[in-house]
């Protein structure tokens, strides 16, 4: 998915020079087909009508999903895709930024670290896997507590890359912890960390939030 916004966004002329990201929400359906795209979040530089309109058109293009599920069954759910725009225009002159995308920087010792990444592409990879596990069944007794939680984990993911521990860091509802704890647990293995290009055990941080949508609802906007 991350290639193919890559591939099919164009830098509007009429937005030359101009950078920042701009944030899409759409429903996705039953059926895995999307609708309702709309605009989620746009920083003043980036709210510009023409970065805007590119952004959406190349999300209308996006193929099938594999839905969401409830109790197994096939659910609609919302879905946030953040754009991000950059200087060099023609296609290929955007790139996404994901709060769950792997870091690569130097530590303290003056090593090269790349944190552990999703080994099925990446940062969308990891979005549309977590994607199914995120809803809130609307018929949930604490459903207006549950719906935009937001819980931050710390995996402990080793030179295999395999997940050996999950610890919460941060929870807004606690009534959701037991199910993080258990998604962090259900992940497939992803890529290794390195460090000097070495595989190694490392800690990496997995931001979670839950989605709630009420019966006959149109999209809603998970809370920040």
């Amino acid at each position: 998915m991350e290639q193919f916004i890559a591939e099919n966004l164009e830098y509007p002329e009429s937005a030359a020079g101009v950078t920042g990201r701009v944030m899409l929400q759409f429903q996705v359906h039953a059926d895995g087909s999307i609708s309702n795209i709309e605009l989620f979040d746009s920083p003043k530089n980036t709210d510009n009508p023409d970065l805007i309109a590119e952004a959406k058109r190349v999300v209308g293009l996006f193929p099938k999903f594999e839905p969401a599920t409830i109790n197994g069954q096939p659910a609609e759910a919302n879905f946030i895709v953040p754009v991000v725009f950059k200087k060099g225009g023609g296609k290929g002159g955007a790139f996404r930024n994901d709060v769950n995308a792997a870091r690569s920087y130097t530590d303290e010792k003056g090593r090269s670290v790349v944190e552990p990444d999703f080994a099925d592409h990446g940062a969308m990879g990891l979005r549309k896997f977590l994607f199914r596990y995120l809803v809130v069944d609307p018929h949930e007794k604490n459903f207006d507590q549950m719906a935009g939680a937001k819980i931050v984990l710390e995996l402990t993911i080793d030179k295999e890359g395999n997940t050996k521990s999950v610890d919460i860091e941060s929870s807004t509802c606690k009534l959701l912890n037991d199910k993080a704890k258990t998604i962090g647990k259900s992940m497939p293995k992803w890529k290794p960390g390195t460090i000097d290009g070495q595989p190694a055990k490392m800690k990496r941080k997995l931001t979670l939030v839950f989605e709630g949508l009420r019966e006959n609802s149109g999209p809603r906007v998970v809370k920040k």
